[in-house]
């Protein structure tokens, strides 16, 4: 910053400089006719250079001025800016974490209660199993079906209906033959 004082000082110097030659020059030009008389020269209390001078460096503490304040409000603008969006980002986390623990509320309670129908449904369908798989209960058609639904091999499967097929009409041999069924399927 003082080196910007000492150029602007400068300047207003050569420019001060400058002025008074160019005044000397016009009076050097001007034709003589008689012999100058020169005076005795008046005491100067500031000359124009120093009237320059400090011109100058009242015109650079006012910019230094406007500049720091300039500078200043600059810093409190960001601040604030820097502040708004801090808290815009917390109120946005805030909101999300809130929303999160709602979704996981959400699906723990649909898992509960898709576990809990699903149980019931497992429950109600071994039930009916049984059901089909004993003699009271019996029904071919279903008992079929659940051999050809079942992971067995072709073999085990066509083996397992011929013989309930056959014992449909003998309840001990029907006994008997869904047992094997009931074993094969792993109930």
């Amino acid at each position: 910053m003082k080196n910007l004082v000492w150029v602007v000082v400068l300047l207003g110097a050569a420019a001060a400089g400058y002025f008074y030659m160019m005044n000397q020059k016009d009076k050097l030009a001007q034709p003589v006719t008689e012999p100058a008389v020169v005076e005795e020269p008046e005491a100067i209390e500031e000359t124009p250079v120093e009237e320059v001078v400090t011109e100058v460096e009242e015109k650079v503490e006012e910019a230094v001025e406007a500049v720091e304040e300039a500078v200043s409000e600059a810093k409190e603008a960001a601040e604030e800016a820097v502040n708004e969006a801090v808290e815009n980002v917390e109120s946005a986390v805030s909101d999300a974490v809130e929303g999160a623990g709602d979704v996981a509320g959400a699906a723990t309670e649909a898992v509960t209660e898709t576990a809990g129908a699903a149980t019931e449904t497992a429950t109600e369908t071994a039930g009916a199993a049984a059901d089909v798989l004993s003699v009271d209960g019996f029904d071919f058609a279903k008992v079929s079906e659940m051999i050809d639904g079942s992971s067995l091999d072709a073999l085990k499967k066509a083996a397992l209906k011929t013989a309930v097929e056959q014992a449909q009409n003998n309840p001990d041999l029907l006994k008997t033959a869904l047992d094997s069924v009931k074993a094969a399927l792993g109930m």
